[in-house]
């Protein structure tokens, strides 16, 4: 899929952050890691990319 980007805007995505947060969670889930714990102060990624996409 080809985007059109007028010039002197750039392309925001964050689906490969998205992408590899959600496995990393789901691999410490399958190793029985508490992830809230493991990654306090962290667990803001979702937040911060909802506000990536937002600009």
């Amino acid at each position: 899929m080809s985007r059109f980007v007028l010039p002197g805007n750039s392309i925001k995505d964050t689906t490969y952050a998205r992408q590899h947060y959600s496995l990393l969670l789901q691999l410490f889930q399958w190793m029985s890691i508490d992830e809230s714990a493991l990654l306090y102060g962290l667990d803001h990624i979702i937040i911060v990319c909802n506000e990536i996409d937002a600009l």
